[in-house]
């Protein structure tokens, strides 16, 4: 899967090598020139530039945010631009791929404290492009894929007066979990209080429900419970999350972008949970005294005014949204030869990769 990778990422979206100016009046350095804008299709157009776009929820439909006063300033912690991290541009080509294929396996990033690992998680979900959901859909379900629907919402789906299903477009979820996290909030259980209500058995979506189509992040795989983390990547690799406990059975699709991270100095990760993801990356690769001096400084600038460090990297991330939405268009049509499989065998060869 690496020598995979490797060779894809030769002809896919990638972030430039960053380094920075010392000053804002210094130039910018903007998206290779093998990137090229290309017109999007009309409906990709329409969805990468819908004017209202919803936070997605777990289990309800969700409201538009209320917009802050003209001229006040919203509150709340601001996702570091994936553009301006410095260094690790294999980390961030291979984030980019899996925004292009949620299928790809799953990333994996190791590294010490302060390599930028959540920050480089969190910076690409920033860029991921929303989402078509069906309306009332627990599992943020593609009204294209009808066969993907969680159970029993082709009987409450609802039209509008063409004989559409009704949608909305939402932002594409970001789900952390959390160490501590019990089986029943990952995978879903019964919603007691609207079981009495309802006199039914009513299945309460988990974590898993509301992560599908964007990104599952687990920080500190390695500290996670041994049962959870196997239930997790079970869930994972089937595609499919199917509940059947406490006089209920339920099933919903489950296929988001796995990003998991972990210190190795607070404990390794089993073989056999990083056999089952494809990309291992580390983050403790050294950074040059320049790199450093650009890290510290981009850092700095973005406490002070992060507007300023957004407005240095826009370029660049405008052409990275757009080429991961035609990316995904061109991955519908992309075959692989027998003499391209031959490469990529090779490769792996070469490179020393198991076959499980």
């Amino acid at each position: 899967m690496a020598a995979m990778a490797t060779a894809l990422s030769a002809s896919l979206p990638h972030l430039p090598p960053r380094r920075l100016p010392s000053s804002p009046a210094a130039s910018v350095s903007l998206a290779p020139r093998g990137l090229r804008r290309r017109e999007a299709p009309p409906r990709l157009a329409a969805v990468a530039s819908a004017s209202e776009v919803l936070d997605s929820t777990n289990g309800a439909v969700p409201a538009p945010a209320s917009p802050a006063p003209s001229g006040q300033q919203q509150y709340g912690r601001e996702y570091f631009p994936l553009a301006a991290v410095v260094g690790q541009d294999a980390i961030k080509t291979s984030l980019l791929l899996g925004a292009i294929d949620r299928e790809v396996g799953g990333i994996a990033i190791s590294g010490k404290r302060g390599t930028a690992k959540t920050v480089m998680a969190r910076g690409l979900h920033a860029m991921l492009p929303p989402i078509e959901v069906v309306v009332g859909s627990i599992a943020n379900a593609d009204p294209n894929i009808p066969e993907e629907w969680e159970d029993h919402l082709a009987d409450q789906v609802q039209y509008d007066a063409d004989g559409n299903v009704k949608s909305e477009i939402v932002k594409a979820p970001f789900v952390q979990i959390p160490l501590g996290v019990t089986e029943d909030r990952l995978i879903g259980s019964v919603d007691v209080e609207q079981s009495v209500r309802s006199g039914t058995t009513v299945f309460q979506p988990g974590l898993l429900a509301e992560a599908h189509r964007g990104v599952l992040y687990v920080d500190e795989i390695n500290l996670l419970d041994d049962g959870i983390s196997n239930l997790l990547l079970n869930v994972l690799t089937e595609g499919v999350n199917i509940v059947e406990r406490e006089g209920i059975s339920f099933r919903h699709p489950c296929k988001p972008l796995l990003i998991a991270t972990y210190n190795p100095e607070e404990g390794s990760v089993r073989e056999h949970l990083l056999d089952r993801i494809a990309i291992n990356l580390s983050a403790d690769l050294p950074l040059s005294f320049d790199d450093r001096v650009a890290a510290v400084n981009i850092a700095t600038q973005f406490q002070e005014s992060s507007k300023d460090v957004f407005k240095m990297v826009e370029e660049e991330t405008e052409v990275a949204k757009t080429q991961i939405i035609l990316a995904r268009e061109y991955l519908k049509d992309v075959a692989i030869s027998t003499e391209q499989l031959k490469y990529l065998v090779m490769e792996a060869i070469r490179g020393g990769c198991q076959v499980s």
